[in-house]
């Protein structure tokens, strides 16, 4: 059941990752500034210490 769940779990951030690259592709500026500061925004207040163990790679 667990492993079910990781699976959901991924399932969801490649969709959601998805569904940013097509905000990305839109060209618009303010989109694109909009998810930069979300994201960032996010990081500061839900991120932990473990952000220097993950690498860029998206997979």
């Amino acid at each position: 059941m667990i492993r079910f769940k990781k699976s959901v779990v991924y399932a969801v951030q490649v969709g959601y990752s998805f569904m940013l690259m097509l905000v990305f592709m839109t060209y618009n500026g303010w989109f694109m500034l909009a998810t930069i500061v979300g994201a960032g925004l996010g990081n500061f207040i839900w991120g932990g210490k473990e952000v220097e163990a993950r690498s860029m790679a998206c997979h």
